[in-house]
């Protein structure tokens, strides 16, 4: 079975504790079975949980949940998780939680993971059994996986909505992997075939360059700066007025040029 392209948000409770009865805290993607679950692929989903909630003993908040004797396949998906602690009850938040080893991922790679709660209790991007993961680092090592996996915050448009804010230059651009057989997003359209985009929303980026010219001379003219992909197709190219006026200046610095996601979009 595969779980592909789903944005899962606003989702709350106080908990419960997690050694005992997991699946009675907020969960965005739960994969149990009383056999177990094999055979799980869990694809471009996008999940964000949010808010401090948890106000029971060894309450812990999960963005993916991996059952004991359950195993996926868990790649180029966004996992936010920021939902923290009521007060001071509770154990804390957890990016992905694996009851009993890191053979439970089958494969796991070009995840974005991000964990930053403003409440109390621990703040892991994983945990294996009792094994917390602080960092993408330390969540490498655990699972002996993760090696093109990320972390940062994706930009999401809001809490409620999952797409990509245009206006970032978010941490999901182009980080997917290839191979899983998903080869549209959330709302239909094509995602790329070399490098798509985490999560479930494949999206059109915006990247601001800087650009400071030096002249020897003053120029007579307007200046065309055009900027080229590596194998030299146009991408964008922008004049600069250097006048004040009926006056050309020297001085001149033009800030802010936007190439609206084509530096590394080429190939989309």
């Amino acid at each position: 079975m595969t779980l592909a392209n789903n944005m899962i948000t606003n989702m709350s409770g106080d908990g419960w504790n997690y050694t005992s009865i997991p699946t009675d805290n907020p969960i965005g993607i739960n994969i149990f079975g009383s056999i177990g679950q094999s055979g799980i692929n869990v694809y471009h989903n996008s999940i964000n949980l949010y808010g401090n909630t948890l106000n029971q003993t060894s309450a812990m908040s999960m963005g993916i949940y991996l059952a004991s004797l359950s195993n996926a396949d868990i790649r180029n998906n966004s996992i936010v998780n920021n939902q923290g602690l009521l007060g001071a009850t509770g154990y804390g938040t957890v990016g992905v939680y694996a009851v009993t080893s890191n053979a439970q991922f089958t494969l796991s790679n070009n995840n974005n993971y991000y964990v930053s709660p403003t409440g109390s209790g621990v703040a892991y991007i994983g945990q294996i059994a009792a094994a917390g993961s602080l960092n993408l680092g330390a969540w490498q090592i655990a699972t002996a996986q993760d090696a093109n996996s990320v972390s940062g915050n994706p930009q999401y448009v809001s809490n409620a909505d999952l797409h990509v804010s245009l206006a970032t230059n978010s941490v999901l651009n182009n980080n997917g992997g290839t191979g899983t057989g998903i080869t549209t997003d959330f709302d239909g359209q094509s995602r790329s075939v070399t490098v798509p985009d985490i999560g479930a929303d494949e999206f059109q980026g915006t990247y601001v360059v800087n650009l400071t010219i030096a002249l020897e001379a003053c120029p007579s003219n307007n200046i065309t700066v055009a900027l080229y992909t590596s194998g030299c197709g146009l991408i964008a190219s922008q004049t600069i007025a250097y006048r004040s006026g009926s006056i050309y200046c020297c001085n001149t610095l033009y800030n802010n040029f936007k190439c609206n996601n084509m530096l590394d979009k080429s190939n989309k």
